[in-house]
């Protein structure tokens, strides 16, 4: 017959009648503390709970680094429309002719026309960074909630990350100038060599 597993030796229960009977020893104090099942479950909590914590903070990082990236693309799109509106006609019909689009109309309709060609590139990577930041922000909802931050879990990340940053973009001929005509000209320097109200300057 197999001999019977021997049993584990209480070390515990050892150094413990070790300090009843008064002994004080370094080799104690080390067997003591390899033993102390307390000692090593707070051990184990502290080590658990930063590891979560720093597991929370990655999580974070993404959400930040993802609305970094959405506030960069959001920049890129306002500046192609700014480029845009500040075409003059003759630049404004040239874009058009270049994107093979017909080249007829008033300033404000060449504008309508050129703005969704102009944009299209920038606009299509804001909203697939809109997608990227909405999938990290309810990860760090999911996370912050099996953490246990339940309470008031969505109001603290509506805070930090609203929501309202991940609306898509608004039309940008509305930050057009309401003037949308060519600045007439004005100076009498500017009709020199023209025929102007029935006389001439030279």
């Amino acid at each position: 017959m197999g001999r019977a597993p021997a049993k584990p030796t209480p070390w515990r229960a050892l150094a413990e009648q070790l300090v009843d009977e008064g002994c004080e020893s370094i080799y104690l104090t080390r067997l003591r503390a390899q033993h102390d099942v307390r000692a090593h479950v707070d051990t184990l909590a502290e080590e658990v709970a930063e590891e979560m914590a720093r597991a929370l903070g990655r999580t974070t990082s993404r959400v930040d680094y993802a609305f970094a990236c959405l506030e960069r693309d959001r920049q890129r799109a306002s500046e192609a429309a700014a480029a845009v509106l500040k075409l003059r006609v003759p630049e404004l019909r040239d874009e058009l002719r270049r994107h093979g689009l017909a080249v007829g109309g008033n300033k404000p309709e060449l504008r309508a026309r050129l703005m969704p060609v102009a944009t299209a590139d920038a606009v299509e990577a804001f909203d697939a960074q809109r997608a990227i930041c909405r999938k990290e922000r309810q990860n760090l909802l999911i996370h912050r909630q099996a953490l246990g931050f339940k309470t008031g879990n969505h109001g603290a990340v509506e805070k930090y990350y609203p929501s309202s940053a991940l609306k898509p973009l608004g039309d940008f001929l509305d930050e057009a100038p309401e003037d949308d005509e060519e600045p007439p000209v004005t100076t009498e320097q500017s009709y020199r060599g023209k025929n102007w109200g029935g006389f001439r300057f030279y």
